[in-house]
């Protein structure tokens, strides 16, 4: 046991064995899982070095810091840690680290498995099934229109943002007999994937996988308008960012622009208004892809490993 003490202040989906493994290597340990304003925070918060949270559901603003100056370390349990203010972390001498990949495959299998279904109109067929008692499509079937698409093989997906997860996507297009074009703000060289500019990109792809990380505020409506304008008529749009970083007034007054339109991340008012003015070929997940075992084991012992290293005086990865 060290002499750090630790909270975790929204429920981190740790398993009893993980809760007391950490309680056994902190002198003190304080669980809750309704943390969601900063009074509440800077009340459980007290005399702790070690905080875990969840970025998406608090934030923490100037009063935590002054009122709570043991703080050492804060950890977020996602990737993203745009919600947390950077300088005052600095202001406080406040370490903050997060999770540099825990869920990379099951996301990219999402957004996957959101381009078979749009780009195949699952949906809509299993609609006309359930709704309009159809049994078989024949030659001159009116619903035939709606469902007829093109093979997958020989398309162009573009993939905004080759990350771990743009790259494993990637990847499975490939063994698709996909063809890939790539944007990335950084130079990379991928085998079979050719880099072009985002424009290009835009002018020229079946189906946009949007995987570009998000910083505030520099990246918002980084997808602009006069970049989804650009997409050919009836694209597949994929998205597996914050929705802040797409142009959605755009897609709300052109939500008939594509064909099909998958988003797995928050559900935002403005998601919410899009679902609101198109119905068909939509699918929208609650940050789906990181809900598997595997995911959620990853993170956990991720979170675990980063505060018991840090409360032993290992060097661990931090942000500031």
């Amino acid at each position: 046991m060290n002499n750090k003490s630790l909270v975790v202040l929204n429920e981190c989906m740790f398993s009893r064995e993980q809760i007391e493994f950490l309680r056994k290597h902190f002198f003190r340990t304080e669980f809750y899982n309704d943390t969601y304003s900063p009074a509440l925070a800077a009340k459980r918060i007290k005399n702790h070095n070690v905080v875990i949270m969840d970025q998406f559901l608090l934030t923490l603003d100037e009063s935590v810091f002054k009122q709570c100056r043991g703080i050492e370390l804060v950890i977020v349990n996602t990737t993203a840690y745009d919600n947390l203010d950077i300088n005052l972390l600095q202001k406080y001498k406040v370490k903050l680290s997060h999770l540099k990949e825990y869920a990379t495959n099951d996301v990219a299998e999402v957004g996957f498995g959101m381009m078979l279904a749009l780009n195949n109109r699952i949906e809509y067929a299993k609609r006309i099934v359930s709704e309009q008692g159809v049994t078989d499509l024949f030659p001159g079937h009116p619903a035939i229109d709606r469902l007829k698409r093109k093979s997958l093989r020989g398309q162009t997906v573009g993939i905004v943002g080759l990350g771990k997860i743009g790259s494993r996507f990637a990847d499975m297009c490939l063994t698709f007999g996909i063809k890939v074009i790539a944007y990335s703000r950084s130079s990379k060289i991928i085998k079979g994937i050719k880099l072009v500019s985002i424009k290009k990109l835009f002018k020229s792809s079946d189906i946009f996988f949007i995987s570009q990380v998000y910083k505030k505020p520099e990246m918002d409506r980084f997808i602009s308008a006069e970049l989804l304008n650009l997409a050919k008529e009836k694209a597949i749009l994929i998205s597996i960012c914050h929705p802040n970083l797409i142009d959605f007034d755009f897609l709300i007054k052109n939500h008939r622009k594509f064909s099909g339109i998958g988003l797995d991340y928050l559900v935002t008012s403005e998601v919410l208004k899009l679902s609101k003015v198109r119905n068909e070929n939509i699918i929208i997940t609650p940050h789906l892809g990181s809900q598997s075992e595997e995911a959620i084991f990853n993170m956990t012992d991720s979170l675990i490993s980063l505060a018991v290293d840090f409360a032993l005086g290992k060097n661990i990865y931090t942000v500031v």
